[in-house]
């Protein structure tokens, strides 16, 4: 145990589970006191008021899965908060079962900031819409406002895109692990906001994706932002959640008009008929929080609309459709030249960011530096490095995100 008291919170957490509200029960029946809430007995949790079948769950003390997450968290540059940290988000508490832990990686003391909006819509969206998230993102970002997104595809990507692209400040909510990106495409976009942004989860380390933890991570996305802007979304999207989540919480509720004929839009629109309010321009978010947070936000400062570069937004996915035609060509006795003009394509598109190793823990670090001399596989990499297997794969993963290595057949990895 580290002795800090961050060790009861992750105890809790994982014992309760993502989303419950038995943590903010225990938390609150002990006034704040997890060091006691551990020690106690059976007949202590009864005694406080809780059912016999929450006293039994919270009897169960091991605390191995504690100490490896808290071990894996310091080897990798994973921060910890808690209720008790002075980062943790207070809108949070809107929440009626706020995380009492969030993992994370990033610039975490910007969350103390107030002009928060959340940017949420389908992941299979028009091009309309995807223009649109980017270019109304765009102009928030560059006026001083935050975003929040789920780091998703579709609007998701988007809204990201134009808030970084704007320089402005993004956080991503992830329904996994902090070390689980998902999706694995977008690690462009990964990269980037890990470089300038915030990335926080809930969940601890190495959960996977899945489908039942993404209306979990809602409710924090929706209690991140002041308000919520939704871009496009089906009528059973789950960008409707988030929406219901805000209106919950009391948050302003902001929808992107779509056309009445178009079922990409339905459940969007339908938020319009139902009170949200519906957005023309950008302007119409920046002087509402201006008005809200002026020593934030600024009408004048915002940047004239940017439509998003398609080179900008495609490039990864043409990249890998083109590498994956040119590779069939290939061996079909093509001529090698294509393979050639798609090599110094892509050896032109890694040269472009400059590589920032700030950003790497020691671990990650060190497996880089060993790929730096020749390319090998995670097995070499392990004894080179006399690092556990599991570390080097997640360190090779992130390095990867990064976009500092890259795979390659026969699971061998090299620097780029």
């Amino acid at each position: 145990m580290s002795g800090t008291g961050t060790e009861y919170f992750i105890w809790l957490s994982e014992l309760c589970g993502a989303g419950s509200p038995l943590s903010k029960k225990v938390y609150s029946a002990f006034g704040g006191n997890l060091a006691a809430a551990y020690r106690a007995a059976e007949d202590e949790y009864i005694s406080l008021g809780f059912e016999k079948e929450e006293a039994e769950l919270l009897c169960d003390k091991d605390f191995e899965r504690t100490n490896m997450i808290i071990d894996y968290c310091a080897e990798n540059m994973v921060g910890i908060l808690t209720y008790d940290s002075e980062y943790y988000p207070t809108r949070l508490f809107d929440i009626e079962s706020p995380p009492p832990v969030l993992y994370y990686k990033g610039r975490i003391e910007k969350l103390s900031d107030r002009a928060y909006l959340t940017a949420v819509g389908s992941r299979k969206c028009s091009q309309d819409a995807y223009d649109a998230g980017y270019a109304v993102c765009f102009k928030l970002a560059s006026a001083g406002i935050s975003i929040v997104t789920g780091l998703a595809d579709g609007i998701d990507t988007a809204c990201t895109l134009g808030t970084l692209d704007a320089g402005g400040f993004a956080v991503g909510v992830l329904g996994s692990g902090i070390n689980i990106l998902y999706p694995f495409d977008n690690s462009t976009v990964f990269s980037r906001i890990f470089r300038t942004g915030l990335v926080i989860t809930e969940f601890s380390p190495f959960t996977e994706p899945l489908a039942v933890n993404f209306p979990i991570r809602n409710r924090v996305m929706a209690a991140l932002g002041n308000a919520v802007l939704v871009v496009e979304a089906r009528k059973n999207s789950g960008a409707l959640i988030t929406a219901e989540y805000a209106v919950q919480m009391g948050r302003k509720l902001y929808v992107l008009p779509g056309l009445v004929t178009n079922p990409l839009c339905r459940g969007s629109n339908a938020l319009i008929k139902h009170g949200a309010v519906p957005v023309i321009d950008a302007y119409d978010i920046i002087s509402d929080m201006e008005f809200s947070y002026p020593s934030e936000v600024s009408v004048g400062s915002a940047a004239p609309e940017r439509k998003l570069s398609k080179k900008d937004a495609y490039l990864s996915r043409r990249m890998r459709r083109k590498a994956k035609a040119l590779e069939k060509r290939a061996q079909s006795g093509v001529s090698e030249s294509i393979v050639a003009e798609l090599s110094q394509e892509q050896e032109q598109e890694k040269c472009s960011e400059e590589k920032d190793l700030s950003i790497l823990s020691e671990t990650e670090k060190t497996v880089y530096l060993a790929l730096l001399e020749e390319s090998t596989t995670a097995d070499i990499l392990g004894k080179k490095t006399s690092l556990p297997s599991d570390t080097v794969l997640s360190a090779l993963t992130m390095l990867e995100i990064y976009g500092l290595i890259t795979s390659l057949p026969g699971g061998m990895y090299e620097a780029v």
